[in-house]
């Protein structure tokens, strides 16, 4: 029997733990708790786990025991191979390290998105028969109501955009930032609300800052669904991304949305989104301020395209593939 690496429970919920979250909610699985965060879990997972999971073991976000026998590793991209300029030097050289070593000796590799699968196919080296891509869902959490009031951010509903991503280079802030003090919707009276916080294991980013602009830090999930369905707009300009889960949560939410035109985020966004060149500012800019010109159809569409990725769709074809290997 399949057991789950728990070390998700101790860290804060981002991306990839927020897809270790509802994925094993719908796994009928025992979880492995660890007994502490930093490198005593680093060294828990390596040396002690291996011995009380030979029947199976399953890591959500991207690393897990590299002695684990019939090991599922979720890789959900390599952007710390191919641009370790964005990460602390540290983090990268573990992390391009261990990616290799669980790379080759886990049984089978899980990804989210076909950009991904091309990415480690081709990076780590791997047969593509060795790589499923099993796209993530999106909860109907956000289509739900909130009382929390955004005014407790500085912020007045429908009078803000949002962004939400940890403050690190890949996001890409300090660009929308420019960008945003070029629109026209800053001169509008608008706000730009930049939901997430630093994190250590990236580069420091020097953000263009004014009153404009808003740093809510980490947020609750009450306060995140609050912030998302009473903005007039969501901007996730990544550099590179696995999937970009916050693209669909902000349609599911009801709120017309620009991305980036590359990596997985055109894959993500279909036809769905606004899209642009991370690097142009000007391009930006400009797609800031069509973002209220989104009509309502086109709205209802991409929600509708969101409606069809489902945690429930996506658990079901991991315990297909746990069956199968």
């Amino acid at each position: 029997m399949f057991k789950i690496n728990g070390r998700f429970l101790l860290q804060n919920t981002t991306g990839v733990q927020r897809v270790a979250i509802e994925m094993s909610s719908r796994l009928d699985l025992d979880i492995v708790e660890y007994p502490s965060k930093g490198w005593v879990a680093h060294f828990y997972e390596q040396f002690v786990v291996p011995f009380f999971t030979r029947n199976g073991y399953i890591s959500f976000c991207n690393l897990g025991p590299i002695f684990a026998r019939n090991h599922i590793v979720y890789i959900h991209d390599v952007a710390v191979i191919e641009h370790p300029e964005w990460f602390a030097k540290k983090f990268y050289l573990y992390y391009a390290v261990m990616l290799r070593l669980i790379a080759r000796s886990c049984k089978h590799i899980v990804t989210v998105s076909e950009y991904s699968k091309e990415r480690i196919v081709n990076v780590l080296r791997v047969s593509p028969s060795k790589v499923t891509v099993i796209p993530n869902g999106v909860s109907d959490f956000f289509t739900m109501g909130s009382g929390v009031h955004v005014e407790k951010f500085g912020l007045q509903e429908g009078k803000y955009l949002l962004s939400v991503g940890s403050i690190e280079p890949r996001k890409n802030l300090d660009t929308v930032i420019k960008a945003w003090h070029q629109s026209d919707s800053k001169e509008r009276g608008y706000k730009l609300a930049l939901v997430g916080g630093g994190v250590a294991s990236f580069s420091d980013v020097d953000l263009p800052l004014d009153s404009s602009v808003v740093l809510t830090g980490y947020v609750s999930d009450d306060e995140l669904l609050a912030l998302y369905t009473r903005s007039s707009g969501f901007i996730y300009m990544s550099k590179y991304e696995g999937f970009g889960l916050p693209v669909l949560e902000a349609m599911k939410a009801g709120i017309p949305v620009l991305t980036s035109n590359s990596t997985a985020l055109a894959e993500t966004a279909s036809n769905y989104a606004l899209t642009c060149s991370p690097e142009d500012v000007h391009g930006i800019a400009d797609k800031i301020d069509a973002l209220a010109d989104v009509d309502f159809q086109t709205i209802q569409a991409a929600k509708e395209y969101a409606d069809e990725f489902t945690w429930d769709l996506a658990a079901n074809k991991l315990k297909t593939l746990l069956e199968r290997v």
